[in-house]
């Protein structure tokens, strides 16, 4: 292990010019403070290739350092443990061989002055080689910019592995980092404390209070039990409340769970904008899933909108029905009818009773002919007297397209748009995240839909979409015009759909009152479709009731305008919250995905553009690099007073809105100063899996092949057995058939091989 003094020496003459350090010229250093004194032994040991290690410091009673003395890392012994020392954690490695190698300098009282008094260069151990320096720990060192980047990345949802990943490549492959992993994973978990020292509650709160200042319409409320411990958190931003004055007809309320590490459920409120994109309306997190949190939710989230919806889709949860029975009592609440087949499949258990009754809550039945068919489901599968089932019959009104037809549910059987938003917040999210990290999550997620948001509309504006009909093209040519892509392929498909009907009968009353009669082409047999179209009071009356229900005008309409020789959509049969002209006016409002944007991080994105092509164009040749980077360091020292004014980290928080003032961040809820953090909660979720039982004795805790019945009847039954060899041993018990039995050991008429047999098989 001990390396020659001269192979040091040539170590040393590559790393410094060519030149060996000469001692004499070490000990005539001067320094101004013990600071520079350390930043010269620091680097000289990063030059050479070795860790330095701070051994003393020696004050006078005015606080001034008379003396200061550095060693290498290797220096000295470890000590041995007290007698009985019990070591709780893995002990490190044991570096310390007894290195020589120091330098000490001491004050002179004349001049204050730090001069050498004592330089021992020589190392009894290997110094570090260019293929081994950046383990070293001086040479570990992040960066503001790669702290930056770090920070950046898992702001974004981006796993810590994964962003350093990203570190390892764009230094050029993994080990040129010129620090570990461990460090950046330290770096992360130090920045995570450090930004919830206050307590993550109030940081969490302050987080929303600093969105507040930017955000003047962004709302936020929440309780505390008698510990003040938090048990519930609303939130809603200005966007959000803009878009339920568009779109808040129809609203999709579910929960969901694993994206905290309270383990409180997340509560979306969610709705369909014009593009037939999921929006979000407001969010919460709740302690527990009760009626009175529900009502509590509803209550604040009715305050923050200023109106109730006109329809509400939920699962079978009992809890949200009845709040949304005591808040919303005028809303029609509708039951998703995902949910329901797979409550029916988890009660019934019959497949086929499930497909059927999938298909009866889809059709569009009248009253009188879903009766019918109620009856015809119960009798094939026999389950008329199955208690679900007459409880789900019994609250029909709420499921059934016969009973919601005619309610606009904006072309929505299911919460399925609320299930996918929550699958989408889980990709950036992990059940780890404390709270002020996951609102953190959530807007950004929030931020990306929004930004689709725009995109879509900004791409209705621009562009019309292809026309496929021939004989009505003017009709749709002016739909085209009306509504939003999404929205514009369901017209279509009404359009070309007209062309299958018959017009049987068509009556008019006066020039304003108008009757027709449709029957499908295909079967004329089936029921005929009525269509009364009242323009003086500005009314189309479908039997079909497409129009309220989807908010499109269906293939009946569309054929009775032909017949009119109307070549546009009338103004009355215009739903304008499925049209272009509405994100129109929210996309002039809400410019970006969030009302405020960090001007810091703006210019970083800009100069981060710029380098990137610079860095592609500049890395193609080695004098193109060469002459790169001579002059980013020119520039770099040109903007070296900024440096230090712009460069910190609390910078790095503020680029991913992080920014925390601590001056006074709790003024609006000084009322109740000492906020405490929840405790870890046991989610609802799912049913747990039953626990394991022995097939044996039925016992649980454990399995047949560890069974003690068994064990007892392989003492009783086997006794010990003697192998090809002769040897005794026990055998593996048998077991037992169906009817209790022992099988029938097999036996061999000719009696075990020889040795002299068995050793030929071997061969």
């Amino acid at each position: 292990m001990v390396n020659s003094n001269s192979d040091n020496d040539e170590i040393a003459a590559s790393r410094l010019g060519g030149n060996v350090v000469d001692p004499g010229n070490v000990l005539q250093s001067v320094f101004k403070t013990d600071e520079e004194a350390d930043s010269f032994y620091f680097n000289y040991g990063r030059e050479l290739g070795f860790d330095i290690r701070r051994y003393s410091k020696k004050t006078d009673k005015h606080g001034v350092v008379r003396n200061r003395e550095w060693v290498c890392s290797f220096a000295g012994f470890r000590q041995s443990p007290n007698e009985g020392y019990v070591c709780r954690r893995r002990a490190t490695p044991d570096l310390r061989c007894g290195c020589k190698a120091r330098f000490r300098v001491s004050r002179d009282s004349t001049d204050g002055m730090y001069k050498v008094t004592k330089f021992i260069p020589d190392h009894n151990h290997p110094l570090a080689t260019d293929e081994t320096s950046h383990l070293l720990k001086c040479n570990r060192y992040m960066s503001i910019p790669h702290k930056t980047l770090l920070s950046g990345l898992t702001g974004s949802g981006i796993r810590a592995c994964k962003a350093m990943n990203y570190l390892e490549h764009i230094e050029g492959g993994p080990g040129k980092l010129p620090f570990r992993r461990k460090d950046g994973y330290n770096f992360l978990y130090k920045q995570k404390i450090e930004s919830t020292r206050d307590g993550d509650v109030k940081t969490a709160i302050s987080l929303l209070q600093d969105l507040q200042t930017h955000d003047k319409e962004l709302i936020f409320d929440f309780t505390l039990d008698s510990d003040n411990v938090l048990t519930r958190l609303f939130w809603i931003d200005g966007m959000s409340r803009a878009q339920f004055k568009m779109f808040g007809d129809v609203l999709l309320f579910d929960s969901t769970y694993k994206t905290n590490a309270y383990r409180f459920p997340l509560v979306m409120l969610c709705g369909v904008d014009n593009h037939f994109k999921t929006c979000v309306f407001g969010a919460a997190i709740l302690y527990n899933e009760t009626v009175e949190s529900y009502c509590w939710l509803l209550q604040k989230f009715k305050e923050a909108v200023g109106s109730a919806p006109l329809c509400v889709l939920t699962d079978q949860d009992a809890a949200m029905r009845a709040a949304i029975k005591f808040e919303y009592p005028e809303a029609k609440h509708r039951i998703c009818s995902w949910h329901l087949e797979r409550n029916a499949l988890r009660n019934v258990g019959k497949r086929r009773f499930v497909a059927d009754f999938g298909d009866l809550i889809t059709t569009n039945y009248n009253v009188d002919d879903f009766e019918i068919a109620w009856q015809n489901l119960v009798q094939k599968h026999d389950v008329a007297n199955h208690p679900w089932v007459l409880d789900v019959y019994n609250d029909k009104e709420s499921w059934s397209e016969a009973h919601c037809r005619g309610y606009f549910m904006a072309m929505m059987t299911s919460t399925q748009r609320a299930e996918s938003m929550n699958s989408y917040l889980k990709l950036d999210m992990n059940p780890e995240l404390n709270l002020c990290d996951f609102l953190k999550h959530f807007h950004t997620c929030l931020g990306k839909m929004r930004a689709s948001f725009l995109e879509n509309q900004i791409a209705a504006e621009r562009y019309r979409p292809s026309l496929k009909s021939k004989v009505l093209r003017s009709l749709e040519n002016h739909a085209a015009t009306l509504y939003t892509r999404k929205i514009f392929e369901k017209v279509q498909d009404e359009i070309i759909a007209e062309q299958g009907l018959i017009l049987q009968e068509a009556m008019k009353e006066n020039d304003k009152i108008f009757t027709f009669i449709f029957v499908p082409y295909d079967n004329q047999l089936a029921n005929a479709c009525c269509l009364i179209i009242n323009w003086l009071k500005g009314t189309f009356e479908c039997q079909c009731l497409m129009l309220e229900s989807d908010g499109i005008p269906c293939r009946h309409i569309i054929s009775a305008l032909k017949y009119l020789q109307q070549t546009e959509i009338p103004k009355p049969i215009i739903k304008y919250r499925w049209t272009v002209d509405i994100g129109v006016k929210l996309r002039k409002e809400f410019h970006s995905p969030f009302p405020f944007e960090d001007p810091q991080r703006r210019r970083y994105a800009q100069l981060h553009k710029e380098c990137a092509e610079l860095c592609l164009l500049s890395s193609q040749t080695e004098e193109a690099t060469a002459k790169t980077i001579n002059r980013l360091h020119a520039l770099v020292e040109s903007v070296q007073p900024h440096k230090m004014r712009c460069c910190s980290d609390d910078k790095i928080e503020d680029m991913n809105h992080e920014k925390r003032n601590h001056s006074g961040q709790f003024d609006n809820i000084s009322s109740t100063p000492e906020i405490r953090d929840p405790k870890r909660k046991r989610s609802r979720g799912a049913v747990r899996a039953k626990k394991q039982h022995c097939g044996r004795c039925g016992q649980p805790g454990h399995k047949v092949g560890t069974c003690k019945e068994n064990l007892d009847t392989m003492k009783e039954t086997c006794g010990d057995q003697v192998n090809t060899k002769g040897t005794k041993f026990p055998i593996r018990a048998r077991k037992k058939n169906r009817r209790g039995e022992l099988p029938l050991a097999p036996t061999l008429e000719t009696g075990p091989p020889n040795d002299e047999n068995h050793e030929d098989e071997c061969i």
